[in-house]
């Protein structure tokens, strides 16, 4: 079965630069859409049954700018932080860079910079 197209998918009325906010379901990690950094408002959503599941899907890429996660529970996401391969981490925000931070990742998004792991 392949991914389904819930919200977008277009270039957006503004013009031939502009591409409309995208939302895709029932992606899985075999999928290069989920292995592969987006420059773009596209987002995909992965299923998972663990928590160890979803480090491994969100880990299981060759990029590491930024990560992003949504929850209740504070202490819980240091423990993620932890396992997150990410140089940038959001907790329960989407805009989490600043210029008072320095903007590095890992993997291939890390080459070359202060902080490389």
């Amino acid at each position: 079965m392949g991914a389904k197209l819930l919200l977008g998918g277009k270039r957006h009325e503004l013009g031939m630069t502009f591409y409309e906010p995208t939302v895709i379901s029932d992606v899985n990690d075999k999928m290069l859409i989920s292995r592969n950094k987006i420059s773009g408002p596209v987002t995909a959503l992965l299923r998972f049954k663990t928590e160890e599941e979803a480090l491994y899907i969100a880990n299981d890429t060759n990029e590491g700018l930024a990560a992003y996660i949504f929850t209740k529970n504070l202490q819980r996401s240091w423990c993620v932080y932890e396992v997150l391969d990410y140089g940038l981490l959001g907790v329960n925000e989407g805009l989490i860079p600043t210029v008072m931070a320095p903007v590095s990742g890992f993997k291939y998004n890390g080459l070359g910079q202060e902080g490389f792991k």
